[in-house]
C-alpha cells in the first residue's frame, strides 16, 4: 500500500489532517493512504499560491513561453495515459476506456490553453 503526499510551496510532503485511505470500489481493496490537507496546509497552500501569482518571473512569463510550458504538460500527461487511466479506474471505478478517455481530455485541455496563449 502507498503512502501519497501533498503539494505545497514546490515541494512533496505528508498533510498535517487525518489519514484516509483510497479503495477500489470494485473490491475494496486499498489504493493507496494519505494525509489529509489540515487547516494549516490549506493556510499555507493559499499564501504560496499568492506569492507565486504575485511573482513578476510568471507574471512577466511571455505567452508564447507560458504556451510551451502547457505543451510539456500535455506531453507528459500522454507520455503516461495508460498508467493515469489505470490509477483513475481504480479510485473511481471507472471503465479503463472511459478513464483514458478523461486522462486524454487533461491533456487536451492542457493543449486548448497552451494555444489560447499562441
Amino acid at each position: 500500500m502507498e503512502t501519497l503526499s501533498i503539494f505545497i510551496g514546490g515541494r512533496w510532503r505528508l498533510g498535517g489532517g487525518e489519514a484516509m485511505r483510497s479503495y477500489f470500489p470494485a473490491d475494496g481493496s486499498v489504493n493507496a493512504t494519505l494525509n489529509a490537507a489540515s487547516l494549516e496546509d490549506l493556510q499555507e497552500a493559499v499564501e504560496c499560491a499568492e506569492r507565486a501569482w504575485r511573482d513578476p518571473q510568471w507574471r512577466n512569463t511571455l505567452p508564447h513561453q507560458r504556451a510551451k510550458l502547457l505543451h510539456k504538460v500535455a506531453d507528459a500527461i500522454e507520455s503516461r495515459v495508460d498508467e493515469l487511466a489505470r490509477m483513475q479506474s481504480r479510485d473511481n471505478g471507472k471503465p479503463l476506456a472511459e478513464a483514458r478517455g478523461l486522462v486524454m481530455s487533461a491533456a487536451g485541455t492542457a493543449r486548448y490553453f497552451a494555444a489560447a496563449c499562441e
